[in-house]
């Protein structure tokens, strides 16, 4: 019996083959019921695919973009940085306002997306199920919106820590400073207690500071770290089918991590300009 031939269907309707190997092919489809019902249905997907209407995106993005990084004061730098505008106010030392630019953390929501997304979904492929495994690590108390964001300093965003330290250090306000979470974060060297004090430290001070943040930027916040929590509960999802699977563990230390770290830069600015 000839082989079937439908991995070459999709070349044979773009008339890509060379002639003998299409002659090949036809032959094949004069003998093989299933293979033409195969070429039929492609010739229809091709058909409706032409049909579409080449329509541009409903609402156009850039100008609004533009407009507001154009709106940037003379000599605040790089629209991709974060500034800052003082504003008279009381006592003489002035009331100032964060804007992050809407690229830069944009981008950094979408990469979370594809980086926390992909890498459980990856690992839920690969992996086999476990039986008799210890648990995963305890779920912290969920938190996705900036109102209950405390704050506390951290070390400059250039040191990083020496070798063989775990990545958590005591901040300027006394709650644990974490760094951001590398890919080899282990679940042996994650203290998770420590995160959940950071978390509720930078918390309490992000919303004493609220006021200090251009509402936009509160927005696109809330939505990045919106982002990094439903990566939290995908992890943990995914140690519930194998919870002795290191890599899962350690990608869920990873991700409460990140969000620590994103929570202190942003803390830290505010509280270092406050």
């Amino acid at each position: 019996m000839t082989p079937h031939v439908d991995q070459r269907l999709s070349a044979y309707i773009d008339q890509d083959l060379a002639a003998a190997e299409r002659e090949e092919v036809e032959s094949h489809l004069a003998t093989c019921p299933d293979c033409s019902q195969t070429l039929e249905e492609l010739r229809g997907v091709v058909t409706m695919a032409r049909a579409l209407e080449d329509r541009p995106p409903e609402a156009e993005l850039w100008p609004e973009i533009e407009a507001r990084l154009g709106a940037a004061p003379e000599g605040a730098g790089s629209p991709a940085r974060a500034r800052w505008t003082a504003v008279a106010g009381r006592s003489g030392l002035g009331r100032w306002q964060l804007t992050f630019s809407l690229p830069q953390l944009a981008a950094a929501g979408l990469a979370l997306v594809l980086l926390s997304g992909g890498a459980v979904w990856i690992a839920l492929r690969q992996s086999p199920m476990r039986a008799g495994a210890p648990g995963p690590i305890a779920a912290a108390p969920g938190e996705t919106s900036l109102q209950r964001f405390p704050g506390a300093r951290t070390r400059p965003a250039s040191t990083r820590p020496a070798e063989g330290e775990s990545g958590v250090a005591p901040a300027q306000g006394g709650a644990p400073a974490l760094e951001p979470a590398r890919t080899d974060a282990s679940v042996a060297s994650f203290d998770e207690s420590k995160y959940q004090a950071a978390v509720a430290e930078l918390e309490r001070v992000l919303r004493d500071h609220r006021d200090k943040l251009d509402p936009a930027t509160v927005r696109i916040l809330e939505h990045n770290l919106a982002i990094i929590d439903r990566a939290i509960d995908e992890a943990r999802r995914a140690l519930l089918a194998d919870p002795a699977n290191p890599y899962l563990n350690g990608h869920l230390a990873e991700q409460l991590k990140r969000k620590v770290w994103l929570l202190q830069r942003v803390t830290d600015v505010v509280t270092h300009n406050g």
